[in-house]
């Protein structure tokens, strides 16, 4: 990829991370996660799992922005 596609896509990871919608969005998915994590009962090791992952793959995406910010 040329530097020119790389700034572009830097400027515009950037703006959505700088988001106020974006940003509520991603802390209510956040947020929700863990209120039902808190809710999953301890033997429930598969639900809980699957939070994991939910939260992971929040995380993830908010890595990928910014990674190609840093890029």
């Amino acid at each position: 990829m040329e530097l020119p596609e790389q700034r572009a896509r830097g400027q515009i990871s950037e703006s959505l991370l700088e988001n106020e919608l974006l940003k509520e969005a991603l802390q209510a998915i956040k947020d929700d996660v863990t209120r039902q994590w808190m809710e999953c009962p301890a033997r429930d090791h598969e639900g809980k799992e699957a939070l994991w992952q939910l939260m992971k793959t929040a995380q993830k995406f908010e890595n990928v922005l910014l990674g190609y910010i840093e890029t």
